[in-house]
């Protein structure tokens, strides 16, 4: 066999000509005693099939010698042979190492040549199917302007989907008016008159055309419209604010568990003792959990004492007598995840409450002035 020759000729190791031989390998780099071997992979780019073929190149130097194995015929290293040739050139005063250097950068130099080549080659293929899609579009368009007021003909016709969506206002969010591209196009002027719209590209893969059957514009309500959820709103404002009042009050009577307790058994308030309380603790206002968690933490034979107003209008109270940190260890990973999910709800809330507030210091109701038997 005539790769073991070269066993016999330049005693070159069996190990390094099996790699040799097999050529599915990693490229990889091996230093023996009298010489190296390396081996990587060489990219050409075929006309005939528009794709890269790759194949293995094996290349051994050594003081007298550069051997190189290749899988097929033809090679990068044409310019090469012509720069060996020819009676002037570097390439020809220059050690055996030098003309390692110089196979290795020809194929590396090629990859660029062989990937732009491929580059060139999908742009020209995406071209040509944009120029077919563009086509396409332009044909159905024209059958959507000439139906005017039938998109499911079109769309059988064509084997497209077809959906409807009814009620749609500029703050729904569901359904097709999910996309602010068809929500946009929903209630411009264009559409008022019924007529179908252009192609809109709502994604990078998904184009619409959208028709809007009716429109309906929105008039301001009537003062006894409104009257029963402007009284509801100003009850619950009123109260909360009782709450606060109420429970600040009740923070200043009070220095331990057990006159809390009776305190509030006296004026009716809810009372609740919890012995332990994680951040995944069911049961209480996720406003409520976030202010304890984020309370200070009491120092030694110590009581932290505090208020929160809930985003529902209560105003809650509450004890810590001490923290322990948590044994994570003997957390299943369930459990884990599950506190991970918990203080991340926690923070993302307190942010989202922080800014509702802020809302609402600076909201303000303007209630006309009318007749007090029109309010009651």
């Amino acid at each position: 066999m005539l790769i073991q020759e070269f066993h016999t000729i330049f005693d070159l190791d069996r190990l390094l000509l099996e790699d040799v031989t097999n050529t599915n390998q990693r490229p990889k780099v091996e230093e023996y005693e009298n010489y190296l071997f390396l081996s990587l992979r060489m990219l050409n780019y075929d006309e005939a099939t528009k794709s890269l073929d790759s194949e293995q190149i094996s290349l051994v130097l050594s003081k007298e010698y550069v051997i190189s194995f290749q899988e097929k015929t033809g090679d990068v290293f044409g310019h090469i042979r012509e720069r060996i040739e020819a009676p002037k050139g570097q390439i020809r005063s220059k050690k055996n190492d030098y003309l390692f250097y110089a196979l290795i950068d020809s194929i590396v130099d090629n990859y660029f040549i062989a990937i732009e080549n491929i580059e060139l080659e999908n742009e020209y293929r995406n071209l040509q199917v944009e120029g077919i899609l563009a086509e396409k579009a332009d044909a159905l368009a024209q059958e959507v302007f000439d139906a005017r007021d039938n998109l499911a003909a079109v769309a059988q016709a064509n084997g497209l989907q077809l959906k409807t969506q009814k009620n749609v206002e500029r703050r729904t969010y569901s359904g097709i008016a999910s996309n602010q591209v068809i929500k946009n196009a929903a209630f411009s002027d264009e559409l008022r008159d019924g007529t179908n719209s252009d192609l809109l590209a709502v994604t990078t893969e998904q184009a619409v055309f959208l028709r809007v059957v009716e429109y309906r514009d929105v008039r301001q309500k009537t003062l006894d419209e409104v009257k029963v959820g402007l009284r509801t709103a100003l009850e619950q404002k009123t109260a909360s604010a009782k709450a606060a009042e109420l429970g600040l009050a009740l923070q200043t009577e009070i220095t331990t568990e057990e006159e809390l307790k009776n305190k509030s058994e006296a004026a009716a308030y809810n009372f609740t003792s919890n012995t332990v309380m994680t951040r995944s603790q069911a049961g209480l206002q996720r406003d409520l959990l976030t202010a304890i968690f984020q309370a200070e933490k009491p120092a030694a034979n110590a009581i932290v004492e505090q208020g929160v107003q809930i985003n529902n209008g209560d105003y809650a109270v509450f004890l810590i007598t001490e923290v322990k940190q948590a044994d994570i260890t003997a957390l299943s990973e369930s459990e884990k995840m599950a506190n991970i999910r918990a203080l991340a709800d926690q923070s993302g809330f307190s942010e989202f409450n922080a800014y509702v507030s802020s809302l609402r210091e600076k909201a303000s109701i303007e209630i006309p002035k009318v007749k007090e038997e029109v309010l009651n």
